[in-house]
């Protein structure tokens, strides 16, 4: 429905309710295909993309994600779960286990567990070869 496709919930038992709803035949309930406010390189990312892990972060970056618009910094990391490297989807889940959205890596799962919790400053200290580097970039990333 994000993507603009209006989709039918039905008995898929019924012989001919494919077709039926095809044709528009009232077999189930119809719902409206939204106004695709996702440009296509964002719902391959929400809806295409095999996830390969996940990543929890705390309130203030799920906060800073959804409600500013922002980039998953180490910071806000509290937890990895999977193997993933750099491109590969990944699932953003709350400290309530609810997943919120989807993302591609920027760095992998070895150096997010790394870096995760340390303010830039102290990534740039310890680790430069992964200092100034987002999680995941606001540019590859769908709140769902």
């Amino acid at each position: 429905m994000k993507a603009g496709i209006p989709m039918v919930l039905c008995d898929g038992r019924r012989p001919g309710v494919v077709t039926d709803a095809a044709a528009g035949e009232p077999v189930g309930t119809l719902f409206a295909g939204g106004d695709a406010s996702l440009p296509a390189r964002k719902q391959w990312i929400a809806l295409g993309k095999r996830p390969a892990g996940d990543i929890l972060v705390d309130d203030g970056a799920r906060e800073a994600l959804c409600l500013r618009g922002k980039s998953l910094l180490p910071a806000g990391v509290i937890g990895v779960e999977g193997a993933f490297g750099v491109g590969d989807a990944v699932v953003l889940k709350g400290r309530d286990g609810v997943v919120f959205a989807r993302g591609l890596a920027s760095i992998s799962s070895a150096d997010v567990e790394r870096s995760m919790g340390l303010k830039t400053s102290q990534i740039a200290v310890d680790m430069p070869d992964v200092a100034a580097m987002e999680v995941i970039h606001r540019d590859r990333l769908v709140i769902l």
